[in-house]
């Protein structure tokens, strides 16, 4: 969250605080995950909420297992899918 308040760089600061928050994920053995262009605006206002409710990050918290649960589901339904087929080609 500290982050994106420094703003580093010129351009780009956006885009590497998503890269630095699919680290952290994966780091804890999560899937990276991609904030839809339709919710940037609630992904900034996560930012603003933790800077003007005391370091509250729990609005981050929630869109952040948001986008988990939905990122996880795919797995699910990949080796879902995947078994499935697997099963179709040992029946022959």
């Amino acid at each position: 969250m500290e982050f994106e308040a420094v703003h580093p760089f010129i351009d780009g600061n956006g885009r590497t605080g998503r890269l630095l928050l699919n680290l952290e994920l994966m780091k804890e053995g999560y899937p990276p995950i991609n904030i839809k262009f339709s919710d940037r605006k609630r992904y900034y206002e996560c930012f603003t909420s933790y800077h003007t409710n005391g370091e509250d990050s729990s609005e981050m918290v929630s869109l952040v297992r948001e986008y988990l649960e939905e990122e996880l589901l795919k797995y699910v339904e990949i080796v879902r899918n995947a078994n499935e087929i697997s099963k179709r080609q040992e029946r022959g």
